[in-house]
């Protein structure tokens, strides 16, 4: 690829990157803002919707307003005469017309006492019933509202009547002048149908959705709403897809108890149009770009690129000259007329380097002769190109014997893997492979650890296997002894009797290593590496005293003995005699406790057997005495 087409796509590719972290920061940021501005406007738009609520709850205020400043209704609170109500149950505004007319749902009059003089109660279909139990039991323990007992205020709100929420107000029954002292209070409810909920959504212009909050019919986006809702965050708003926005409100009853959720639902305009300013901004910046890219490729190609390209077909010339020619032409005084004369200090340095060159391969060529490792090169089809002295002394041949020579039924084909032997074993991420080989010489077998390098072409095909040999023979015999001294160790560690186990010195002093005859124990070696004796094992009453004696291990750094008790798995106890000895590093710091563990259970009795019959002989001998003592006259 050419340096102009490079050029093209580097511009291009950094074009495309700057319009992608623009488009990126630019979605990051605007993106959060919209969805901000969408979040607060609907924010905006549920309080619209609580505000038509409480316009609705005020424009309820003002009727039962009317109805508390009424002189006849004062009367009436007064005097408990009966022909007001007899009036306007007939052809007055009490009757069932009247009250529908006006959407009263509910019509109380209470006394001082918050006692209920006079009801009428409708239900959601405009038909005269009696009020609801549940009403009552209200009126009966919460006196309907809390501070009732007041009786110059006013209170507005909503209940659950019946299992549906209705709006409620309040307000102290006075004469028209509101002068005279309150004879009790008016109280006026609206049923929240349906029907009301749309009139709201009217006002407020909104689409509007009212759930109570144990509906089981609830939507799942009222559910989530439901859960994030509460009274210190009366407000939540969701995406409910790419076009359309919800938000919900918690409301509450007259009590302050969490009653219903208020949802509502608007399309995402704000967010349709910020995504489309974002495509417009994207088209003009890209058109902006790709002029930008032109404009820079046209000025590059007159004044760097053609200039390049003549550079680059004097210094090609210079490659192909059989020996170096005249120096360049420099022209200018810019970075490419100073490339120039780089160029040109660098032709004159290649003929030092070339003599440097040949002398530093006559130095390394005499550091391979001399080297005590075994180097063989060979081609791919198996020719021997080149060994070095030692691997000619080691095989007991001459240079000239085996340059040249293939590898295919030689001596040296045991030890040098070909070409198709090293197939799937090496290449160009992984040159290099390891193994031994023996040679059996007159008076000894000798091993040889061979390292084979693959050299590869540009076209990563293995044209050539460089193998260097190093004698491990006195390793392979190290290794063989240690071997076998392990497997005499073990087998001398699995057969004795007696536990031999290896403790770590930290607080815990846990197993590291425990011997197969713990299993007299009923343990498994598994069942303790790893963990302290003091758990499970060692009786408690004599863990202080073997704790101390490992403590003194440690720090005289000498061995010791100790008795004391275990326990078996089966929960019988047997006595032991454990002798410890540190393992010292380098510094004389102990890293391990080497311990042997014997039962001495038997030996225990045997001891405690001879004690006893030492205190009966005592025994025996001193009341002998007395008994010669009492017969001597």
């Amino acid at each position: 690829m050419n340096l102009r087409n490079k050029t093209l796509i580097v511009i291009g590719l950094f074009l495309v990157c700057l319009i992608l972290i623009l488009y990126t920061a630019a979605q990051m940021q605007l993106k959060s803002s919209f969805s901000e501005l969408e979040e607060q406007n609907a924010k905006v738009d549920v309080e619209r919707a609580l505000n038509a609520i409480s316009n609705e709850l005020t424009s309820l205020g003002d009727l039962a307003n009317f109805w508390a400043a009424r002189d006849d209704i004062y009367a009436f609170m007064t005097t408990g005469n009966p022909d007001f109500i007899n009036y306007s149950m007939t052809t007055g505004s009490l009757t069932n017309d009247s009250l529908h007319n006006t959407e009263i749902n509910l019509l109380l009059f209470l006394n001082s006492y918050g006692q209920i003089v006079f009801s009428r109660f409708m239900n959601a279909s405009g038909a005269a019933e009696e009020i609801p139990q549940d009403l009552i039991q209200q009126l009966s323990l919460y006196g309907f509202c809390p501070g009732c007992l007041d009786k110059k205020s006013r209170f507005s709100g909503i209940i659950l009547l019946s299992g549906q929420p209705m709006m409620i107000v309040t307000h102290p029954i006075t004469d028209s002048k509101k002068e005279s002292p309150s004879m009790g209070r008016v109280v006026l409810g609206r049923y929240l149908t349906q029907k009301e909920v749309d009139k709201l959504s009217g006002i407020a212009q909104l689409n509007l959705t009212i759930y109570p909050l144990d509906d089981p019919q609830m939507p799942e986006d009222f559910r989530q709403a439901r859960s994030q809702l509460s009274q210190s965050s009366p407000i939540f708003v969701k995406l409910l897809d790419g076009n359309s926005i919800a938000g919900y409100a918690l409301l509450t009853d007259i009590y302050g108890n969490s009653l219903m959720i208020l949802g509502m639902d608007a399309s995402r305009d704000i967010y349709r149009q910020g995504a489309k300013s974002m495509e417009s901004f994207m088209i003009l910046f890209s058109a902006a770009g790709l002029l930008f890219l032109l404009m820079t490729l046209i000025y590059l190609d007159r004044s760097v690129l053609s200039r390049l390209v003549n550079l680059t077909a004097s210094v090609a010339r210079i490659g192909q000259a059989p020996e170096i020619p005249a120096l360049l032409k420099v022209q200018g005084e810019d970075e490419l007329a100073h490339l120039v004369a780089s160029i040109n200090d660098m032709v004159a340095a290649l003929k030092c380097a070339h003599k440097d060159l040949v002398n530093s391969e006559r130095r390394y060529k005499g550091v391979v002769e001399d080297l005590p490792d075994l180097i063989c090169r060979y081609s791919s089809d198996g020719i021997i190109n080149f060994v070095n002295a030692s691997f000619c002394k080691f095989f007991s041949a001459r240079e000239h014997e085996i340059l040249g020579k293939r590898l295919d039924g030689s001596v040296w084909q045991r030890h040098l893997k070909s070409a198709r032997e090293l197939e799937g074993k090496i290449n160009e991420n992984y040159p290099t492979f390891t193994y031994e080989s023996q040679y059996k010489a007159p008076e000894e077998l000798r091993w040889i650890l061979w390292t084979a390098r693959g050299i590869f072409d540009q076209a990563g095909s293995l044209v050539e296997i460089q193998s260097v040999g190093r004698e491990i023979t006195s390793i392979r015999e190290a290794e063989e002894a240690l071997r076998e001294s392990e497997e005499r160790y073990h087998l001398l560690a699995e057969n004795m009797t007696d536990v031999i186990h290896l403790n770590a010195t930290d607080d815990s002093l846990h197993f590291v290593y425990v011997s197969p005859s713990i299993k007299q124990t009923g343990y498994q070696p598994s069942h303790l590496v790893g963990r302290s004796p003091f758990d499970t094992l060692i009786k408690s009453e004599d863990i202080p005293v073997v704790k101390s004696f490992l403590s003194r291990i440690l720090t005289s750094g000498r061995e010791g003995t100790i008795e004391y008790r275990i326990r078996m798995i089966d929960g019988s106890i047997v006595w032991v005699e454990t002798i410890a000895n540190p393992i010292l590093d380098g510094e004389g710091n102990a890293v391990y406790i080497a311990c042997t563990t014997r039962d001495i259970t038997q030996r225990k009795k045997a001891e405690e057997a001879r004690r006893e019959s030492e205190e009966r002989y005592m025994l025996l001998a001193e009341n002998m005495t007395d008994v010669i003592h009492l017969h001597t006259p």
